[in-house]
């Protein structure tokens, strides 16, 4: 049986779904973080408007109150994302470093009452004020904190569909090809 490249292509095509896929992302995630934060926010949002509008019918016919209620918040919430994505981001990440300043305050604080005499303390407090200062970028800046974090989610994804993709041909080549359609299948 033929190993070559026009053969992989033409019997192994499904495989190269992911891999490309990541790769593509990879790209878009890494030279472009804000718009692809957006269109992530808009996905979301889009997402959240189906499942509103299904339990919210579903629990409307069924009588339960409750559920349409969290229907309806759930629609608020899709809405506010579809719309104003940059918005919603910017509020998202500035959440978040809200979250890593308190944390990073309150272990700052039990690092010192804890550890009060220790000689090996200094680790712990670089540890929480390098915490507190992400938190303070993420809260001042959170558009250009979350481009970077989407910069570097994008190059991790890439990294991963370039080793995905190696080991698609990899496994291609080592392989043995079963003519009955199960799959390429490790020589044992």
């Amino acid at each position: 049986m033929k190993k070559g490249f026009k053969d992989f292509f033409k019997r192994q095509y499904k495989e190269l779904i992911v891999p490309l896929a990541m790769l593509l992302f990879g790209l878009l995630f890494a030279f472009f973080p804000g718009t692809s934060m957006a269109t992530l926010v808009r996905i979301v949002g889009i997402i959240f408007l189906v499942a509103a509008a299904v339990l919210g019918a579903v629990s409307y016919v069924n009588k339960r109150y409750f559920l349409f209620g969290i229907a309806i918040v759930t629609c608020v919430v899709g809405a506010f994302c579809t719309l104003i994505p940059g918005a919603v981001a910017s509020f998202t990440i500035s959440l978040v470093g809200f979250v890593i300043l308190f944390n990073a305050v309150l272990r700052l604080y039990e690092t010192v009452q804890l550890r009060k005499g220790e000689k090996n303390i200094i680790p712990y407090l670089i540890n929480d004020i390098i915490t507190a200062i992400i938190g303070i970028i993420m809260l001042i800046n959170p558009f250009s904190a979350a481009s970077g974090v989407i910069r570097v989610l994008g190059i991790i994804i890439f990294i991963f569909g370039v080793t995905n993709l190696v080991e698609v041909i990899r496994v291609y080549r080592n392989g043995k090809f079963v003519d009955d359609g199960t799959d390429v299948v490790w020589e044992e």
